[in-house]
């Protein structure tokens, strides 16, 4: 049996918390790394006009980078505290106690939807502002590679952010599937043979909470492709600043796939966790004569195995929204990169 304490509200956060503090400890131990030198410090006068422009950039990622961790991070955290509102109204302000009684509230799907809806927004100020950054060159630069859309983008970012969102929609059919409608018709619930008494039910990742989820991470996909598209498809500014405005679109790409992986790794964490909460709960059913019988879901046996690997995938987000928030000052410096350091421009 899973221990209590897992299930215990906030528990995600608080493993993250310590994962994290680790983290700042090894890298106080191991020492900073330098800060990279500023760029267009030597530069001539018709470069300066580029510089700014990557400068522009170069704050904008700073500022990206502390806002939307809170942002995504915020509503789980707000859903992991209520619970514990609840009790601290209950013993002082019983009147004032939080409640979710009725449809369609009884129905929580807005915590699933809440995360990648709130990177929605971000990411959707994002597309906006790179759809209206300089789209024409001082000086033309020749590429010599077709730039796709994820041209910045690293393949280990690639490969994790795809992986993620595979399986979150592989487990949002799935569970929708198996799931069935309650009294008012929410396809919210699981339904565990208990023999000739008819079925009993456990609450359940159904279509009632992957629909809201799997609708919020399809527009946010189509602005994280969009807003990689319009970043890899702009041209250079000038020749001599290919090697800056080529480490400022990595970075940005970097820091996009890492929000995107990070808010769902969140969604995932909390469908795994109520589908392996689900699995390890059970229906009592008394038979006179004979006591009480207890049935449980046919994945049960493995079912706790769900429960660690969403908690651990939650907490896993919140430290890379952690992380990415450490990442603004790197972000925000304008590393020397020489044009020819680059592959996407003819020498």
């Amino acid at each position: 049996m899973i221990s209590a304490l897992v299930f215990t509200p906030g528990f995600s956060l608080v493993v993250a918390l310590l994962v994290f503090a680790c983290i700042l400890v090894v890298g106080r131990l191991r020492g900073r790394a330098p800060v990279p030198p500023q760029v267009g410090d030597e530069r001539g006068g018709p470069a300066r006009a580029a510089d700014r422009t990557i400068a522009r950039r170069r704050r904008f990622l700073h500022r990206l980078a502390l806002v939307a961790p809170w942002v995504i991070v915020a509503p789980f955290v707000v859903t992991e505290a209520l619970p514990f509102v609840d009790v601290f109204l209950r013993y002082t302000a019983p009147a004032l106690a939080v409640a979710f009684p009725g449809d369609p509230l009884d129905v929580r799907w807005w915590v699933y939807a809440a995360p990648p809806a709130a990177a929605t927004v971000c990411f959707a100020v994002v597309f906006v502002v790179l759809s209206h950054e300089r789209a024409h060159p001082e000086v033309p630069v020749t590429p010599v590679v077709r730039r796709g859309w994820a041209h910045f983008v690293s393949r280990r970012d690639a490969a994790v952010a795809t992986a993620a969102l595979a399986l979150f929609v592989l487990t949002a059919l799935i569970a929708g599937g198996a799931s069935s409608p309650d009294d008012n018709g929410w396809f919210s619930r699981l339904e565990i043979p208990v023999g000739e008494t008819g079925p009993g039910s456990m609450t359940f990742f159904g279509w009632a909470y992957s629909v809201p989820a799997l609708v919020a991470i399809a527009v946010l996909t189509a602005l994280v492709v969009g807003s990689l598209r319009n970043d890899s498809f702009r041209p250079f500014v000038r020749p001599e600043t290919v090697g800056a405005e080529t480490a400022a679109r990595r970075d940005t790409a970097a820091l996009l796939t890492r929000l995107f992986i990070a808010t769902i790794l969140l969604t995932l964490g909390g469908a795994w966790f109520m589908i392996g909460g689900a699995g390890t709960g059970a229906v009592g059913v008394g038979i006179p004569g004979f006591g009480m019988f207890m049935f449980s879901a046919g994945y049960a046996s493995f079912a706790p195995a769900f429960v660690v690997a969403g908690v651990a995938l939650q907490a896993a987000a919140v430290v890379l929204l952690l992380l990415t928030i450490r990442m603004r000052r790197r972000l925000g410096q304008m590393p020397a990169a020489p044009a020819h350091l680059s592959t996407d421009v003819a020498a």
